[in-house]
C-alpha cells in the first residue's frame, strides 16, 4: 500500500524561503553573525562536528516534543534548501566562480 502524499503549504514554504534569506543575508552580515562565523571557525574541526551534532540533536528533540505536522515541516525544510539553491548560484554568477569558498588546506 502506498502511503498518502502530504502536501506542501505555500505559505510554510514562504516562511522557510524568508526565514533562510534573512540568515543568509543580513543576519549573516551583522556584527552578531560575524561574531557567530568567527567563533564557529575557530573551535576547530572536532568542535564544530560537536557543535552540528549538538544542533542537530537539538532540532530533532524539538520535532520529537512539539510534533509539528509533517507538511508543515517539510514545506518550511523546502523553503530552506530553495533560498539556500538561490544563494549559491547568484553567488557563482556574480562573482564568477566559488573560489571564496575555498581554505589553505584545500590547496587552492
Amino acid at each position: 500500500m502506498i502511503p498518502m502524499q502530504r502536501p506542501i503549504s505555500p505559505s510554510w514554504l514562504v516562511v522557510g524561503f524568508v526565514t533562510a534569506t534573512i540568515g543568509l543575508g543580513p543576519v549573516a552580515q551583522s556584527s552578531a553573525g560575524a561574531w557567530v562565523g568567527n567563533w564557529f571557525r575557530g573551535i576547530g574541526e572536532a568542535g564544530r562536528a560537536v557543535a552540528i551534532v549538538v544542533f542537530v540533536l537539538t532540532l530533532w528533540g524539538t520535532v520529537f516534543a512539539l510534533e509539528p505536522p509533517i507538511s508543515v515541516l517539510a514545506s518550511t525544510i523546502a523553503g530552506a534548501v530553495a533560498a539556500l539553491a538561490l544563494y549559491v548560484i547568484v553567488f557563482v554568477v556574480l562573482s564568477g566562480s566559488i573560489e571564496g569558498w575555498t581554505t589553505p588546506q584545500d590547496g587552492s
